[in-house]
């Protein structure tokens, strides 16, 4: 704490401006504070299906999945081929996959999230995914 008040009050004044911290108070903690929740809920915000299906592409599914590239999982071309024309079977294997290629582990089942959200995830691999 000492040492980055002093730094801070060393340094030249175009770097003090353009510092994106400031040294903390003496006292500054958390102890005080009662909650972090607000007083009133927060809006949910509402999604576009599209936006679900990407999301939830980037946020699941993109840690063992590239689009053209084998990580742990197949890559995305190569599971677009199998569900060309068909999100449905795509994502009902999504919730309850079966094991297709030795080359790759068996995937966990997706199926603690919503059909919904499977459907808009497979039609984002499906239509949109290298766009």
């Amino acid at each position: 704490m000492w040492v980055l008040s002093r730094l801070f009050t060393e340094l030249p004044e175009p770097l003090k401006r353009a510092a994106r911290w400031k040294p903390c108070k003496a006292d500054a903690n958390s102890y005080s504070v009662a909650s972090y929740r607000t007083d009133e809920p927060v809006e949910a915000i509402d999604y576009t299906p599209e936006q679900v299906g990407r999301l939830t592409y980037m946020a699941t599914c993109s840690g063992c999945h590239s689009v053209t590239s084998s990580l742990v999982g197949p890559p995305m071309t190569y599971v677009r081929a199998m569900y060309k024309d068909s999100p449905e079977k795509l994502a009902a294997w999504i919730a309850a996959p079966v094991r297709r290629n030795r080359a790759y582990t068996e995937m966990p089942p997706q199926d603690y999230l919503p059909k919904s959200t499977r459907l808009a995830v497979a039609r984002y691999i499906l239509e949109e995914l290298d766009k």
